[in-house]
C-alpha cells in the first residue's frame, strides 16, 4: 500500500472483480496466441524433412513433400511458441539451424547413393544365387591347359 489513500482506493476499484479464466484477458477478450518464429519454423521443417525422409527411406514409402515438411515445421514452431526457449543462445541456435539445413540437403543424396550401392550388391547376389555351380567338366573346359597335365596327344 502506498502513502496516498486515494490512490489505494482507485487501485482497488480498477481491479477486476472476477478471476480471469485461462485464455481470457483482463478486458474479456481472448488472449492472442503466441506467434511462431519464422526462422524456427524453417529449421524445424528441415529437421522434419531430414528425419521424415530417413524413416520413409527405411520403410520404402513415399518421402515427405516440401509442403508436408513445411506444415510439420510450422506446427512444431507453434508448439514451441508456448514454451520459454529463450535460454538457447542465438549462436547455438544458428549452428543448430545450419546443421539441420546441411543434414536435410545431404541426407537424400546419401540415401540415394546407399540404395544404388545396395541395389547393385543385391543384383550381384541374386545373380550368384540363380546360377548353378559348374560341374567339374565345365571347369576343365574353362581352365587354361596346364603344361604338366595337358594331354600330349592333343598337342599334335
Amino acid at each position: 500500500m502506498s502513502e496516498n489513500p486515494e490512490l489505494d482506493a482507485l487501485a482497488a476499484e480498477a481491479e477486476p472483480e472476477f478471476e480471469a479464466e485461462p485464455g481470457i484477458g483482463h478486458n474479456g477478450a481472448p488472449e492472442a496466441e503466441p506467434a511462431a518464429d519464422p526462422g524456427l519454423a524453417i529449421a524445424l521443417a528441415m529437421l522434419a524433412a531430414l528425419v521424415g525422409n530417413l524413416v520413409c527411406a527405411r520403410y520404402r514409402v513415399l518421402p515427405l513433400t516440401d509442403d508436408e515438411s513445411r506444415a510439420i515445421g510450422q506446427a512444431a514452431a507453434l508448439v514451441a511458441a508456448h514454451y520459454d526457449i529463450s535460454g538457447l543462445d542465438p549462436k547455438a541456435a544458428a549452428w543448430i539451424g545450419l546443421g539441420f539445413a546441411v543434414g536435410a540437403a545431404a541426407a537424400p543424396r546419401v540415401l540415394m547413393a546407399r540404395q544404388t550401392v545396395d541395389g547393385e550388391a543385391e543384383t550381384v547376389a541374386e545373380g550368384a544365387e540363380e546360377s548353378e555351380a559348374p560341374d567339374d567338366d565345365e571347369l576343365d573346359q574353362t581352365r587354361p591347359p596346364n603344361i604338366e597335365t595337358a594331354d600330349p596327344s592333343a598337342a599334335a
